[in-house]
């Protein structure tokens, strides 16, 4: 999957040449956004709380995921649909590396992801990398979306200066 900036708000999701997902946030340092898949789904990102700590993502006014910011940084994924119930955690790798991971209730790293800025072009790139056990998930591309969403929202939280797109 190749992930890349369309605009200062649209990011694209990208398998060879199909385009199968588009990111695009409200404003350039907004932090509520919309998903629209190829298919025809279309999602919303908002902001959970005071502290805008928790996020949610809806289908309609059906709650699909929540985010969930903890004290050590990391950020807990609970996927509500019927009959696809599940729990992940996006965490950095480690202090030094700037790689992020999914990992799921068993520890298993489902996928990596990792920011690169180009300051030619003067935006973010990102490189993810998947598990088969991840692409063999039912909503793989709902939570490819949100991951480059979580880094995007870890980073500009953790005092990181985020460039849009």
């Amino acid at each position: 999957m190749k992930v890349f900036p369309k605009d200062k708000k649209t990011i694209v999701f990208t398998k060879g040449a199909y385009e199968l997902a588009t990111l695009t946030y409200d404003s350039r340092w907004s932090e509520k956004a919309g998903i629209s898949f190829a298919v025809g789904n279309q999602y919303r990102i908002e902001s959970q709380g005071i502290w805008k700590t928790g996020y949610v993502v809806r289908k309609g006014t059906r709650t699909i995921v929540s985010m969930r910011t903890k004290w050590t940084g990391n950020v807990a994924l609970e996927i509500h649909e019927t009959g696809n119930k599940a729990s992940f955690t996006f965490r950095k790798k480690s202090f030094w590396n700037e790689r992020y991971e999914l990992i799921d209730k068993d520890n298993f790293v489902l996928g990596t992801i990792v920011s690169r800025f180009s300051w030619k072009s003067f935006s973010t790139d990102y490189e993810l990398s998947f598990s088969p056990r991840f692409e063999a998930l039912g909503q793989h591309v709902l939570l490819s979306v949100l991951l480059v969403f979580m880094l995007r929202s870890v980073m500009s939280h953790n005092g990181y200066v985020m460039i849009p797109a």
